[in-house]
């Protein structure tokens, strides 16, 4: 093919062996175009290769070798994957650079070139049209089969052609590796390991404050205290322990759980807690929705039944104690929880906390121990580029103090809204940009400064996104939402901030901006030009 290809007209560009990696509805499509053949005037056509003696047999493509029979990929499958993503990767090209195309595709067409063999009767199928197959006799006279395949392309209002230099000219530099800028996709990847660099840093600091018995560890939004909480519960379970790392939402216990899956490290949070010590102590748990008082039930009720079942259940201990969103636990919890170690006057008890973070009425409080609770500051964020930590500083006069390594990444970006219900298209415009910048949906977590049922996306009925509700884990097919609440401790390559109105206060866009890692974008009423210090106090979500 590569000898047959070199004796094409001037016009033709060929490609060999063209890796690929684009996206469509945001899920990775990865592979190779075999030959990728471009003409200004003709278009584009990505040919796979299955050379042998080729034939199909009941739906399936099998290669005859000199010694054996052996299944090979579908070849009508593998060409039509390698065209969805030249199209998209085109697409994405001539929009930049012809926005009138928007809404055209380029003139492409697929085929498959069996080298070996002299017929199409081995390979024929319905799925497959004698029209879309290079056979040996068409590789003599290759440049005839080409314009004999391009000529069959429908040409209508929606095809184009890249007829102009400029146009061209970008794609030869998207087909030349070693020319193209970083993506988006490639840039959370190298800021992320700047970041894990830096994460490491952070936690040979804390190693010099872990000889104290009951440390709290106090940190910025994006310091890394959940990092950090998890490597300390794994490393302290390498030593024999027996650890329980706790918090108070259920997304991030969860979150937590499946990092540390098979490490032997307890993760939930406090009020599953103290439900399954009730349970195992022999007691009956009832619906809280039931129950008709619900605030009763998750501030009071389980409490009394985690005290009742503590004494029945002495195996139930613990030698380590790691509380992460330390700052959500109110003092009626802390003799509790020091009442699960194994040895209440010698085990550990490790809590990471940011007052700013709490968004609970009540004050931060802390534990009554032998000796007191040491400090240690976290002075610098590491989570977030620079460029997110300065908007947050300057929308909430909060500052966070980059550690030094940390990109400078991309400033936030904001978008107007006038009616809450306008952020709904809003938002499924943003994450179809996100997705042709090649970021997959479970890279994007929108946050609300609103509890789901208030704020904007309160009747978001679109697919690419979905609500991610009290007792419901993270999506992994779609952007997730959540409230603020309910966010802390997540993370997320892009963050969506929706419903930033003058009523927010500034606790509540410090914690859900702090949630982003690379890049920003802001859904921002067109009245929250200033934001009043104001504190939320209404009932917050578990």
């Amino acid at each position: 093919m590569a000898e047959a290809a070199s004796h094409l007209s001037d016009g033709w560009h060929v490609w060999h062996r063209l890796p690929f990696t684009s996206w469509a509805d945001g899920h990775e499509i990865s592979g190779d175009h075999d030959v990728l053949f471009y003409h200004r005037q003709y278009g584009f056509v990505t040919m796979e290769i299955k050379a042998g003696g080729v034939y199909r047999n009941s739906g399936r493509y099998f290669s005859e070798g000199t010694k054996q029979r052996s299944m090979i990929k579908d070849p009508v499958i593998q060409s039509q994957k390698c065209m969805r993503a030249l199209i998209e990767q085109i697409s994405s090209v001539v929009e930049r650079v012809r926005p009138s195309l928007r809404a055209s595709k380029p003139r492409a067409i697929w085929v498959v070139c069996f080298p070996n063999l002299v017929s199409y009767q081995p390979v024929q199928g319905a799925d497959l049209p004698e029209s879309h197959v290079c056979l040996d006799s068409h590789i003599a006279d290759l440049e005839a089969f080409l314009l004999s395949v391009t000529s069959a392309i429908s040409v209508d209002r929606t095809v184009h052609r890249p007829t102009d230099s400029a146009t061209e000219q970008e794609i030869f530099h998207l087909f030349d590796a070693d020319n193209q800028p970083m993506s988006l996709p490639q840039v959370c990847v190298s800021a992320g390991r700047d970041i894990e660099a830096c994460t490491g840093i952070q936690i040979e600091s804390l190693e010099a404050a872990a000889g104290n018995r009951c440390l709290c560890i106090e940190g910025s939004a994006g310091s890394g205290k959940s990092v950090l909480a998890r490597e300390m519960a794994k490393d302290l379970q390498r030593k024999g322990k027996r650890v329980l790392l706790l918090c108070f939402s259920r997304l991030l216990a969860t979150e937590n759980a499946s990092i540390l899956r098979n490490t032997g490290v307890e993760a939930r949070t406090l009020h599953d807690l103290a439900i399954d010590l009730h349970k195992k102590s022999g007691g009956l748990v009832q619906d809280p929705a039931a129950a008709g008082e619900p605030d009763f039930f998750w501030n009071t009720q389980v409490l009394v039944w985690m005290s009742e079942a503590i004494d029945k259940l002495p195996a139930r201990r613990y030698d380590a104690i790691i509380v992460d969103e330390a700052q959500d636990v109110g003092d009626q919890w802390w003799p509790l929880l020091i009442a699960v170690l194994a040895n209440r006057d010698e085990g550990l008890v490790r809590l990471f906390r940011d007052t700013k973070q709490r968004l609970i009425p009540g004050p931060v409080s802390l534990p009554v121990v032998p000796g007191g609770v040491a400090l240690f500051n976290l002075k610098k964020g590491v989570r977030s580029s620079k460029a997110i930590y300065q908007w947050i500083a300057r929308r909430t006069k909060f500052e966070i103090a980059a550690l030094d390594g940390v990109p400078e990444g991309a400033k936030p970006e904001v978008r107007h809204y006038f009616e809450r219900s306008e952020q709904c298209k809003l938002l499924d415009s943003e994450i179809s940009d996100l997705h042709r910048k090649r970021i997959a949906s479970n890279q994007i977590l929108v946050v609300s400064c609103k509890p789901e049922l208030r704020g904007g996306l309160a009747e978001y009925s679109g697919s690419k996104a979905a609500w991610s509700l009290t007792n419901s884990e993270l999506h992994h097919d779609k952007a997730n939402i959540v409230s603020v609440y309910r966010s802390k401790g997540l993370e997320a390559d892009v963050v969506i901030l929706v419903d930033v109105e003058p009523d927010c206060a500034p606790e509540t866009i410090y914690v859900g901006a702090s949630r982003a890692k690379h890049l920003l974008i802001v859904f921002e009423s067109r009245a929250a030009d200033t934001i009043p210090n104001y504190r939320y106090v209404g009932v917050i979500p578990i």
